[in-house]
């Protein structure tokens, strides 16, 4: 099976009351990765905290190496655990739940292959001899189209079209499989806006001798750069995963 490092860096948006995001970094069954939510309260309880739970707790009772069907297990628990946040609730009539919505994107290694799970606004890449390639999309109504080969008016917003917890079926695309070499990279960007795989890919380059740890922080500083100079809201994390045997 191989071998993989995981490291991740975070970045708060002003006003967030709370972690949104959670760095998942499981021994056995290795599972690494990031799950996202609102960074508001939900009926008296934090979202990420909910899916983190979720997702450790499944871990702990599943074997060392996780099939399809146990990956979609995964998937449809965290969905039954965010299920009762969702909505308005007469004992917290003062929260506004609309951008409720769990994104999960992790990484699981299979033999000398990886699976690649990801639901919402995630985009996951491998980096290999300066080479790009993507590696899941981001579950959003521009990337959908642009898949479908339309022409996207630059009025279209990243308006995400498949989440967890607000009871829409499971995409059929969110459990992946990709094989790997010793050397890769793979980075999970979260909420990627409109920044395209050559920018992607220059990002990574420029980092590509640093350590997972340096190369997420580093890489994370130039996403929020990036998108405060196009005027668009910056990702909240970046996580950076190596092969390395």
């Amino acid at each position: 099976m191989r071998t993989i490092q995981a490291a991740h860096a975070t970045h708060r948006h002003p006003g967030d009351p709370g972690p949104p995001v959670f760095f998942v970094d499981h021994a056995a069954p290795r599972v690494c990765g990031l799950l996202r939510n609102s960074a508001w309260p939900a009926k008296g309880r934090q979202p990420v905290s909910v899916m983190k739970s979720a997702v450790l707790g499944f871990l702990e009772t599943s074997p060392e190496s996780l099939s399809h069907e146990r990956l979609q297990a995964l998937l449809e628990c965290v969905e039954a655990e965010l299920q009762p946040l969702a909505g308005l609730s007469k004992d917290f009539p003062d929260e506004d739940l609309w951008d409720l919505g769990g994104c999960i994107a992790l990484i699981s290694p299979q033999d000398r292959r990886i699976s690649v799970v990801r639901v919402g606004d995630f985009r996951i890449v491998r980096v290999r001899d300066h080479r790009l390639e993507v590696l899941a999309r981001e579950h959003t109504l521009r990337a959908q189209l642009e898949s479908q080969g339309q022409v996207v008016p630059d009025a279209v917003s990243n308006v995400i079209v498949a989440h967890l917890g607000g009871r829409l079926a499971i995409p059929g695309d969110a459990i992946t499989t990709a094989e790997v070499e010793v050397g890769d990279r793979l980075a999970i960007f979260e909420h990627p806006n409109t920044r395209s795989v050559a920018e992607d890919l220059a990002l990574l380059l420029s980092v590509g001798n640093l350590r997972p740890e340096e190369a997420a922080a580093k890489t994370l500083d130039a996403s929020v750069e990036h998108s405060v100079a196009c005027a668009q809201l910056p990702s909240r994390a970046v996580c950076i995963v190596d092969i390395v045997g």
